[in-house]
């Protein structure tokens, strides 16, 4: 596996990977998969997946499942439905679909989150003040 460099936008990058990493392993160990949630810690730890730790000589380590869980007991299993829900509702793209009563994650075309939602269309603007006539004149 190559070194990551330090500083770099591709570190930052797979630094949050691997944090997105620990977040599905996480939530995936509150459901009652328990084969999968063993094959995927064993599977991320073989491949670095996982949140990283640097020694005092500045090597990297891959930290284990249980390492990450120790390291981050703040992270309810939760936490990714958490933050999944925040988007949702924060972004100018969810708050458009839940205007809509669109709740989903897999939407696509026009429920898509990650696409922008559509500029004000005339139909959706509030109407306008009718034009002075001829006869109220």
């Amino acid at each position: 596996m190559a070194d990551r460099a330090s500083g770099t936008a591709e570190q930052v990058d797979d630094g949050m990977r691997d944090e997105l990493h620990f977040l599905i392993l996480h939530y995936l160990s509150s459901t009652p998969c328990e084969g999968a949630t063993a094959a995927f810690a064993r599977e991320a730890l073989e491949h670095g997946l996982l949140p990283r730790r640097h020694d005092p000589f500045g090597q990297s380590h891959v930290l284990s499942y249980q390492q990450c869980t120790n390291r981050f007991a703040h992270v309810e299993p939760g936490h990714l439905l958490q933050l999944l829900e925040r988007v949702v509702g924060e972004t100018p793209a969810g708050r458009h679909l839940t205007e809509r009563g669109v709740s989903t994650l897999l939407g696509a075309g026009p429920d898509s989150l990650l696409l922008a939602p559509p500029a004000a269309s005339p139909l959706a603007s509030p109407p306008s003040a009718p034009a002075a006539t001829a006869a109220t004149a």
